[in-house]
């Protein structure tokens, strides 16, 4: 079991496990090694709310194994920038983005759907905020339309549903 509230613990590889407050199966950026984490959960959380002490560091092998924004992290499963987890849109596709939500993502090239399930560990910092794509305000619904048909909205903070 765990000491320190609001953890867990779990399993990374045979023979390794630790208390974590979470854990997102690949690899985690702020982990000493690059190795991916299966995430067994291994009991119960230990009561109380967790407090990070000190804030988690980027490893060194992060610039080295992890992708940039201008490429897909379906191989890698991390993401080099502040703030940014892996997620994968579909069978071939992955991104570093800040939030995901399957269906169209307004800051997408294209309103493909994204099946948003994410890929590793989140990176710690602070990522800046994305830039709405051109398409979403041709397709998409302004808050006062009917979103039925093109499955998405125009304005932030809304969502079709």
């Amino acid at each position: 079991c765990c000491k320190a509230a609001g953890t867990r613990c779990y399993g990374k590889q045979k023979g390794w496990a630790a208390c974590r407050n979470e854990c997102v199966a690949g690899p985690d950026p702020t982990d000493l090694y690059p190795s991916p984490w299966r995430c067994t959960p291994l009991g119960r959380y230990t009561p109380g709310h967790y407090m990070w002490h000190p804030p988690p560091k980027v490893q060194p092998w992060v610039r080295m194994k992890c992708s940039n924004t201008s490429v897909s992290c379906m191989e890698t499963r991390c993401c080099q920038d502040a703030g940014l987890a892996c997620f994968q849109k579909n069978y071939s596709w992955a991104h570093c983005k800040t939030i995901c939500a399957d269906g169209p993502d307004p800051t997408d090239v294209n309103n493909l759907p994204w099946k948003c399930k994410q890929l590793g560990g989140r990176t710690p910092g602070t990522a800046p905020a994305p830039m709405t794509a051109k398409w979403v305000s041709k397709i998409c619904a302004t808050k006062t339309e009917n979103c039925l048909s093109s499955g998405c909205c125009q304005d932030p903070g809304h969502t079709c549903f």
